[in-house]
């Protein structure tokens, strides 16, 4: 783009200047020109407008450097460059030791073709709802055009949810979109994206006609425990008599939307029989909001039924779960017994007995009777 630019030079009388007077142009950056000679002189004089905060005075577009008068006057063209700011126009005229100069700003707009989006957000961790933690984040996508500079404002873009969990996330209450919003002063739009109920990951990303951003990732994290699980691989171990028979114990711990918790959520065990593996983290050799210890026969020995203790959050979300450390078998009972018979060699009735072992618990599937 361009612009036609005239200078007007007058004498103290107001009379124009003599033809063929030089007048010095710059096109820049503002500076205050100490040494007065009508352009910009590194070390001497100084900056008043930096646009790109380099520390010198750096041209923005182009202007003839001199022009002579004719008629008191001077008609040039300016072109633009390709940075979008205020630009400093600039005319010094010097006739011995009188020096004078005028300047005037002029604002070079950016393109309002979008070539290019990028997507910042202020959080990319958030909660499921509900549960006290942050729910929502700001994402801002910042429009630019051909020579990278921001777009002007009103500008559309439209933010829309690429996938998510399905858990009710939504861009402003109006789903996964696309929502428009107009671009402001520096080229920016922001819209305000919320968690829903279920964890997982969103990735959103914005647009502008055929223009796309990359996509941005917002997580989505479990809430506190709200329940915990817990089950034992064998509901009847032979480990009375037996020391380091090892028995699997489980737990799975989920929020109040049912999310597996959080990988490293503490989950603590004990019991009163053999012991247990006090600590485990979930998720971290286990899936998400799981984790698994092991239980170890031993003294102290009780009545053979072993309690395991589960409890996470401070001991305020637990479960128990129980099962049989059996010994040697110490009674067999009959249960069911044919009282008679046909001698003919092929009549035939139900023997059942029951075995238990010392502490009056069953004995182990697969007992030889």
């Amino acid at each position: 783009d361009s612009a036609t630019v005239i200078v007007s030079a007058v004498n103290n009388d107001e009379t124009p200047v003599a033809d063929g007077t030089v007048i010095f142009l710059t096109a820049g950056e503002r500076f205050v020109d100490k040494d007065k000679d009508g352009y910009y002189t590194q070390g001497i004089d100084s900056l008043m407008f930096d646009a790109n905060a380099n520390g010198r005075w750096d041209p923005i577009g182009s202007i003839p450097s001199t022009a002579t008068t004719v008629g008191g006057q001077v008609s040039v063209t300016y072109y633009a460059g390709s940075q979008a700011t205020t630009v400093y126009l600039r005319a010094t005229m010097i006739d011995g030791s009188d020096y004078d100069y005028t300047e005037v700003s002029a604002k070079l707009n950016p393109n309002t073709t979008v070539a290019s989006i990028s997507l910042t957000h202020n959080g990319e961790d958030l909660r499921v709802k509900g549960v006290g933690g942050i729910e929502f984040s700001v994402v801002t996508a910042t429009g630019y055009d051909e020579f990278g500079n921001t777009i002007p404002e009103g500008i559309p873009i439209d933010f829309t949810i690429a996938n998510g969990p399905n858990g009710g996330e939504n861009i402003q209450a109006q789903g996964y979109g696309p929502v428009s919003v107009n671009s402001n002063s520096q080229g920016q739009a922001s819209v305000t994206v919320y968690s829903g109920t279920i964890s997982g990951t969103i990735r959103l990303r914005a647009s502008s006609g055929a223009v796309l951003s990359a996509v941005t990732h917002l997580t989505i994290n479990a809430g506190p425990p709200a329940h915990i699980s817990i089950g034992a691989g064998t509901c009847n171990v032979r480990s009375w008599d037996v020391v380091n028979a090892l028995n699997r114990v489980a737990v799975n711990v989920v929020d109040i939307w049912g999310n597996p918790v959080p990988d490293s959520t503490a989950v603590y065990f004990s019991t009163e029989e053999g012991f247990v593996v006090a600590q485990a983290l979930t998720g971290v050799n286990f899936p998400k909001g799981i984790c698994e210890v092991d239980w170890h026969s031993g003294n102290p020995r009780n009545d053979g039924i072993v309690y395991i203790y589960a409890s996470t959050s401070g001991g305020t979300v637990g479960d128990t779960v129980a099962f049989i450390s059996s010994g040697p078998a110490t009674d067999v009972a009959v249960l069911e017994y044919p009282s008679s018979l046909i001698a003919d060699g092929e009549s035939k009735g139900k023997v059942m007995v029951r075995v238990l072992d010392l502490n009056s618990n069953y004995v182990v599937a697969g007992t030889p009777v």
